[in-house]
C-alpha cells in the first residue's frame, strides 16, 4: 500500500469514528453534528503530510468532503 493509499485510508477511518461518536454525544442535535463532521474533515484535509504530492492532497480532500456529505445526519 502505498503512502497515499494509507493516508487516504487513515483519513476516511478518522472522520468515519469522528462521525460515530459525536452522533453518539449529541444524538438530536443535526445541526451541531453537522457543523462537527465538516469542522473534522477540513482539520484533517490541514493535517495531510507535505510529502504527498499537491494532486493527492487534492484527492485526497475530495474524498474526506464526499464522505463528510454521506455522514451528515439525514432528516
Amino acid at each position: 500500500m502505498t503512502n497515499y493509499q494509507q493516508e487516504k485510508r487513515n483519513a476516511i477511518l478518522l472522520l468515519n469514528e469522528c462521525a460515530k461518536e459525536i452522533k453518539r454525544e449529541y444524538p438530536r442535535d443535526k445541526p451541531a453534528q453537522r457543523q462537527y463532521i465538516n469542522d473534522y474533515a477540513d482539520d484533517l484535509q490541514k493535517s495531510l503530510p507535505y510529502s504527498l504530492t499537491d494532486a493527492q492532497r487534492e484527492r485526497i480532500a475530495q474524498a474526506l468532503s464526499n464522505r463528510a456529505c454521506q455522514l451528515h445526519p439525514k432528516d
